[in-house]
């Protein structure tokens, strides 16, 4: 993209106020050792008592280095925002660049809904194009870059196909487009070698969200952040308000960034049970179409009756409904592998019927 000020995409309003210099003079005194006299707070509660860190560098520099797999090098803390999952990720970047009346967001269809979800909630303007292919996995990229919109999500890997877009793809795109881009990485962790990161500080006007919902076990602490060039970083960081991770979310992310051994065997199963399953479901009678999938979860399509999803939740069995894509369209997401063998031999009955 030819132009080094990505900023000029955000509302100025953004750009023209500074971080709360209470809270980080309040946070220096404290990494001195000064005794806290200015927090009204009950300091005999317990650490969940106190206020989380303004800042906290030392995990951010943590999970920077598993996130983009030890090559961190050109990315810092700074270039790191924390936020209350991803879809406060989606949200925030919807209203740093756009307000009600103002400009536009394109995205791919089929995709994420919550990205026309936030979007709705906040009164902006969306589009959306198609993706090309047999299996949905061709950016229309063309599309996407000449319809005047100055913010573009993509989801990669893509919810609900679970495809993922070449990194070259990627930047190609972020290039040629007229704005900003997301990239949302919810599930890379399960096909890293798809993820920006390495690229990103390539590319000003691209931010990539990241989930720590899924391969990371943390969905309940609520936790996600943004990556992206520093200064549209900070601005997000304004707009978002002091805090973004909680104590006990910060805690919770702490063990895990010093425990990925479980992560890994859980990346590991996952990859594994992903083509147990998807083989397996490409011999039941009436699955007719079984979307590759690089992720925890497989979309398939079948001509087992309008009624499927009824009568898997009939036995216990909820599968994500995906009808509105085309008929038939279910997405089963990966559980434990005797979890995996209850709900494909409910497919597979159903089949023999």
């Amino acid at each position: 993209m030819p132009n080094s000020s990505p900023l000029r995409f955000f509302r100025k309003t953004l750009l023209d106020v500074s971080d709360p210099k209470f809270l980080l003079e309040r946070e220096k005194a404290a990494e001195a050792g000064a005794i806290d006299f200015a927090s009204s707070i009950n300091h005999e509660a317990g650490v969940n008592a106190l206020y989380p860190p303004f800042d906290p560098l030392s995990i951010k520099q943590k999970a920077l280095s598993i996130l983009s797999h030890g090559s961190s090098a050109e990315l810092g803390p700074r270039n790191l925002l924390f936020t209350r999952g991803s879809s406060e990720g989606i949200d925030l970047c919807l209203r740093a660049c756009l307000s009600e009346g103002s400009g536009s967001a394109v995205y791919t269809y089929p995709t994420f809904p919550m990205y026309e979800y936030w979007a709705r909630i906040s009164g902006i303007r969306t589009q959306r194009f198609a993706l090309g292919g047999n299996y949905s996995e061709v950016l229309p990229v063309d599309k996407m870059r000449d319809c005047g919109a100055t913010l573009a999500f993509i989801c990669n890997p893509n919810s609900p196909t679970g495809i993922p877009f070449s990194v070259s793809e990627v930047v190609s795109f972020v290039n040629q487009f007229p704005g900003i881009v997301v990239v949302d990485e919810a599930y890379v962790d399960f096909c890293a070698s798809h993820s920006l990161l390495s690229k990103l500080h390539e590319l000003p006007n691209a931010l990539v969200l990241r989930s720590f919902s899924k391969s990371w076990g943390l969905a309940g602490a609520r936790l996600g952040c943004i990556l992206g060039d520093e200064r549209l970083i900070t601005a997000l960081r304004v707009l978002q308000g002091p805090f973004g991770l909680s104590a006990p979310s910060e805690q919770a992310l702490f063990e895990c960034l010093n425990a990925p051994a479980d992560r890994e065997a859980y990346i590991a199963l996952m990859a594994t049970e992903r083509v147990r399953i998807s083989n397996a479901l490409s011999r039941v009678g009436g699955v007719v179409k079984i979307f590759p999938s690089s992720t925890n979860f497989i979309l398939f399509q079948h001509t087992l009756g309008l009624d499927t999803h009824r009568r898997l939740l009939d036995q216990g069995l909820f599968l994500n409904d995906c009808a509105s894509l085309a008929p038939g369209m279910l997405r089963l997401s990966l559980r434990s592998p005797s979890e995996n063998d209850l709900v494909l031999q409910a497919i597979s009955a159903l089949g023999e019927v």
